[in-house]
């Protein structure tokens, strides 16, 4: 993935919504200070949007798909003789410090 240079122009390496350390932390203080919107912000250029929230959607489909899979495969093991319990080990009589 190559690096991609802050929005503002300022030269420094982008790392937050299009924005360096230095640019997003003015942004930050900006909308904090009720002098602008993120969405102000985005909606003329100067940030991109949030991936707040943003979901890996390969990986959600791969996701879906197996337990899809997992799902038609769970009729047939209902179906299984029930397992049984294991069997309960011997109780242990004398443990070092009972001498």
């Amino acid at each position: 993935m190559s690096e991609m240079a802050c929005l503002t122009g300022c030269g420094e390496k982008a790392k937050t919504r299009g924005l360096c350390a230095c640019c997003y932390s003015t942004a930050r203080c900006r909308v904090n200070s009720k002098l602008t919107t993120w969405k102000e912000l985005e909606a003329l250029g100067l940030i991109l949007p949030s991936t707040r929230g943003a979901t890996n959607k390969p990986l959600d489909e791969a996701l879906e798909a197996k337990r899809a899979k997992k799902d038609e495969a769970s009729p047939a093991e209902d179906q299984a003789a029930p397992e049984q319990p294991e069997a309960e080990e011997a109780p242990v009589t004398a443990v070092p410090w009972e001498r």
